[in-house]
């Protein structure tokens, strides 16, 4: 075990590269002749700022410079030739060469906005000529929010694309669906395609939010059909930053948070802890805390009572595990370039910490990228990216057994006041047996976060080269090659402190784990384009192949029964345990796409539009007759307002209609779901009077006959400005139908497994995206601009395998292993399955009460599912047979929102900036399970919320809180189904932008210094931690809150220099 150990472990350390040099020469070569002259020149603004990167051409030619930093340039031409100045957000404009040698030029803001690039797949369009749904993320509003990963500033900032919560933990990503989710069992998150290259296993942290210039948001399938059998979920299209031609540019950011928890959950004090304890259990309790054994006697002797701990201070258990926490950003960027070779580094890093304690986030990014114009025709780029993140702390939601937030508010506030311990000791400082080491349910919070290992490490390296040759004005070829490579290590460590490495009534003894998993990806594309302009015809046509490899190796082993006096040594004393080889996967798997792709653009004048594309795609993944898959897509779109007779209502100043048709698939499947598999696992026999090892199938079905999901889309659109661009509106609707689901359906058991893969069933989302941006004043030294968008969704379960519902089961809580959620057709998915909460019984539901007898009888017609009396939960009897079984469960609720969206605003005056963002959903129900547990009143001398304290009580009858003791089933009921709608103000940024008499006086060009804050208000009506909640990543379960990691209020001073 030992070498099989250590070889796993060692392989960690291969990745470790975050240096990367390189050296480059280049020459050019000037011919001169009597036709030919040197044009200089100064590049500004509007109001007179120098604007670097302005791209300067010979009109119709290769020719062509990038204005520096100073906004200068320099630039051969011949005399008679025009020069053409085009810079994004700016209105192109054309300059004739004469027998001036300089040319200054001032360029004015396209209103319009309609000469925005946007990136799609495989390539980018100017924005007035998109025929599909794309959505563009502004980057400057990302880095605005003082986070770590760019997922965490993404909710509420574009239409459709739903932003939600997961387990919260510093570093974990977020649960993100667009235009609603399309697969039941499987995996709804969006395909992501970084600098070109798509990307498996993607995690926000492999960029810093500083690299990306842009992000694209594709949402409809005639814009991700493109991506063929991985372009169902929507597509994140992510382009990083790379450097500009001028002077070498250095900037520095730097940033410090300080965060804290922004709730905490009210519980009970001592003395209502007591009070409640003896309640449910009056000897444990009188025995626990009033009690002192005598020695004279041999026995237990209660010397005290209740009304002693009135004024007792005990401990708050959340104030000793959540801190303040601080988060250091780093960030430095250097960028150089000439007329043939730009060059751009950055590194970037960060540590988080949790509010947790032990808990924190860290990581370091590193980039180089190379453009290199070998001459007119031929380009070359490189890039090299590293990042490095690691993870600490508890998972805090546990398993069903035992969880860390459970323990957080159950475990006791007090302990025995009447027991004389030694000077300075409490046995609620450490694990004692007066409270631990009885069984996993209660274990001491502040011990566990100490104590528990809990590490996971993701290295990543990306080497990126592509090739670009202009065959002519109208061809270009281009080749382009990726290879990822991604290391990821978990460890895990129980010592003898912690509830599952307890030597006493011990689970596995001491032990811990290794889990290492590696991915190796190859990516090539290879794309022929062609374009041409005649006679106010425009067309674009690309064809393109290529080729994604994925392989990934996984090797955990697990150590047990470990020997005390090696448990110092933390994760490295694996070697001195038991191997549990019952737990050890050793194992890898491959697989490959090929693909072949096709795109035309087609434009009349600017004003008729149309699009068209065709993906084939063969997959590994399924069996060989099925996996070859075509998706085509179309549209069209008109721009309207470029009509006479529109122009002459002088009303738009954009007007353009758009539809779409497209065809998308779904491959999220095991690799080995067609494949049968044996296992030896509980298949001993006997024979010849001896036990032999035998095999037998797996739980898990075979089907050879799988292919994958399809979905279609249909999507209309409507965009149109008004006021000069002041007012711009952007409407679309869609229907989205995915069929042939593939669903890991229940099995007859007569077929030997428990459930097998198959594909059956259709899933419907339609739905309404809304965007509304304004300017609402602009003068000269105070601008207010206002961005909002609202979204609909609903989704609709067409058809089921054989019509029967499916259910989800939650498995957060052993006792609460119930059918919690059910899909059934004709209804939407997430709906909450459960019993219809009645509030309690009362004295007048019962026959001649008697308060001292020990049974009691329920009026007629009251339904029962026990021996009851006053104070229990009630249920509605929904089939009226008098008796609440499971035929009374029905729909209580449902997890997903009824809509979504955010509202900007951003003021401008002179250097000042200030950004506000309010984020909110609507409509969406929380299983809060916590409460099953948090008020559950069945356990002595465990801690409850405060809100039991409106228990009934023969002095409190008039609530619908359960007495202790009272609760009713093992099950959710809309007693716990709380209202998840919320509004948030999400984001503040405040900044001050220095002048240029100071930047000059000091030799710099920009410094910034800012303010920031997130999560700053959250206005709900939901009793827990936090409303944006999922700790279940499920389409199926949404909006579960069980032991989730709480949110942050967030505040930062940042300073941001370049020079």
């Amino acid at each position: 075990m030992k070498n099989h150990y250590k070889q796993s472990l060692n392989s960690s350390k291969a990745n470790r590269i975050i240096l990367f040099m390189f050296l480059f020469s280049a020459f050019f070569t000037l011919s001169v002749n009597a036709q030919i002259k040197t044009i200089t020149g100064t590049v500004l603004d509007e109001i007179g700022t120098p604007l670097p990167g302005v791209s300067v051409t010979e009109t119709g030619t290769l020719n062509g410079v990038s204005t520096d930093f100073d906004g200068k340039y320099s630039i051969k031409a011949k005399i008679g030739s025009s020069l053409t100045f085009r810079y994004l957000g700016y209105k192109q404009i054309v300059k004739i060469v004469g027998k001036e040698n300089v040319i200054n030029v001032s360029l004015d803001p396209d209103t319009e906005n309609l000469d925005e690039i946007v990136v799609i797949g495989y390539g980018s369009v100017q924005k007035k000529d998109l025929t599909g749904s794309v959505a563009t993320i502004k980057m400057d509003k990302i880095t605005e929010a003082p986070v770590a990963n760019f997922d965490q500033a993404l909710a509420g900032r574009v239409t459709g694309v739903q932003v939600s919560g997961g387990s919260g933990e510093p570093g974990s990503g977020m649960n993100i669906v667009i235009r609603g989710g399309n697969t039941i069992n499987g995996d709804n998150s969006p395909l992501y395609v970084l600098d070109g290259f798509i990307m498996d296993n993607f995690n926000p942290g492999l960029v810093d939010p500083s690299d990306i210039e842009s992000m694209s948001v594709l949402k409809d399938a005639s814009a991700t059909a493109i991506y063929g059998v991985r372009g169902a979920n929507g597509v994140v299209i992510i382009t990083t930053k790379r450097a500009k031609s001028g002077k070498t540019k250095i900037s520095y950011e730097t940033r410090l948070d300080a965060k804290v928890v922004a709730k905490k959950l009210e519980v009970l004090s001592p003395y209502e802890f007591l009070k409640l304890s003896l309640e449910i259990n009056e000897a444990s309790t009188t025995s626990r805390f009033f009690s002192v054994f005598d020695e004279t006697l041999g026995q237990s002797v209660q010397v005290g009572g209740l009304e002693d701990y009135r004024n007792e201070i005990g401990r708050n258990w959340q104030d000793e595990a959540f801190r303040a926490a601080f988060t250091k950003t780093h960030k430095l960027n250097i960028s150089s370039g000439g007329d043939k070779t730009r060059f751009n580094a950055s590194i970037n890093a960060v540590e988080d910490q949790g509010s947790l304690l032990n808990s924190e986030y860290s990581r370091i990014n590193g980039r180089i990228t190379l453009d290199h114009k070998l001459n007119d025709k031929f380009d070359v780029r490189m890039d090299v990216l590293y990042t490095s993140q690691q993870q600490d702390g508890l998972d805090t939601k546990g398993n069903s057994s035992y969880s860390f937030m459970r323990n957080l508010i159950t475990y006791n506030p007090v302990a025995n006041k009447f027991i004389d311990y030694p000077d300075g000791f409490s046995p609620l400082d450490d694990v004692s047996d007066e409270f631990d080491l009885i069984n996993i349910v209660s274990w001491h919070p502040i011990v566990s976060l100490n104590n528990e290992y809990r590490r996971r490490k993701i290295d990543q390296f990306i080497a990126n080269l592509g090739l670009k040759y202009k065959l002519n004005s109208n061809i270009t070829l281009e080749s382009k090659a990726s290879f990822n490579n991604q290391f990821r290590e978990t460890g895990v460590f129980n010592n003898s402190k912690t509830v599952y490495g307890r030597i006493i009534n011990k689970i596995d003894g001491i032990n811990g784990s290794i889990d290492n998993q590696r991915f190796n990806n190859f990516n090539s594309v290879n794309t022929v384009n062609y374009k041409n302009n005649f006679n106010g015809h425009s067309i674009n046509v690309l064809l393109g192949a290529t080729l994604n490899t994925r392989k990934n190796s996984r090797t955990l082993i697990r150590s047990i029964d470990i020997p005390q006096y090696l448990e110092g040594l933390g994760i490295n004393s694996l070697d001195g345990g038991t191997l549990n080889s019952s737990n050890d996967i050793i194992g890898d798997n491959e697989s490959k796409i090929f693909s072949l792709l096709s795109r035309v653009n087609y434009g009349y004048k600017g004003k008729y539009l149309f699009t068209a594309s065709l993906r084939r795609d063969a997959s590994s993944i399924f069996p060989e007759k099925n996996r070859v898959g075509y998706f085509p897509s179309a549209a069209v779109s008109w721009n309207a307002h470029k009509e006479g007779f529109i122009k002459s209502l002088d009303v738009f100043s954009q007007l353009k209609f758009k539809a779409g048709y497209g065809k998308t698939g779904n491959d999220r499947i095991p690799g080995d779901a067609r494949f049968e598999f044996l296992t030896d696992e509980n298949s001993n026999y006997f024979f010849n009077n001896q036990v032999v090892q035998g095999q037998r199938p797996t739980s898990f079905g075979a089907n050879s006959n799988l292919f994958w999901e399809t979905t279609e889309q249909v999507n209309i659109g409507l965009d149109a400005g008004f006021f000069n661009g002041r007012l711009s509106v952007a409407v679309e609707a869609y229907q989205k139908d995915t069929k042939d689901l593939l669903i890991n359906a229940d099995a007859a058991l007569s077929q030997g497994y428990e459930t097998i893969y198959i594909n059956s069933g259709q899933v419907r989302n339609r739905g309404l995206e809304i965007g509304i941006n304004t300017t609402n004043i602009s003068t000269k030294d105070f601008q207010w601009t206002t961005d909002f968008n609202i979204s609909f969704n609903q989704n609709t379960i067409e058809s089921l395998p054989d019509s029967k519902p499916i259910f989800g089961r939650p498995n957060y809580y052993r006792l609460l292993s119930t059918n919690q959620f059910i899909v059934e057709e004709g209804k939407p998915l997430g709906n909450m399955y459960g019993y219809v909460s009645d509030g309690v019984y009362q004295i007048d539901d019962f026959e001649n009460y008697d308060a001292t007898a020990t049974t009691h009888t329920l009026n007629s017609g009251q339904p029962s599912y026990r021996s009851h009396q006053p104070g229990d939960e009630k249920y509605k009897d929904l089939n009226g047979d008098g008796e609440i079984t499971a035929a009374d469960k029905t729909i209580i609720g449902n997890g997903l929102p009824v809509h979504f969206g955010g509202l900007g605003n951003t003021f401008t005056y002179k250097n000042f900036e200030l950004s506000t963002f309010l984020q909110w959903s609507y409509g969406s129900d929380i299983l809060n399970a916590n409460r099953l547990v948090f008020e559950n009143m069945d356990r002595p001398n465990q801690n409850q919320l405060a809100t039991t304290l409106n228990r009934w009580t023969p002095d409190n009858q008039n609530t619908t809180m359960h007495r202790a003791g009272g609760q009713g089933f093992e099950d959710i009921s809309s007693r716990v189904i709380e209202d998840g709608s919320y509004l948030r103000l999400k984001t503040v940024n405040f900044s001050y932008n220095f002048s240029k008499d100071v930047l000059d006086k000091f030799k710099l060009n920009s410094l910034k210094v800012y303010f920031a804050a997130q999560n700053l208000f959250t206005w709900t009506n939901y009793s827990g931690f936090d409303p944006d909640v999922s700790v279940v990543n499920s389409l199926i379960m949404p909006g579960v809150d069980y032991s989730g990691y709480p949110i942050h209020k967030i505040m930062s001073v940042g300073l941001n220099v370049s020079f």
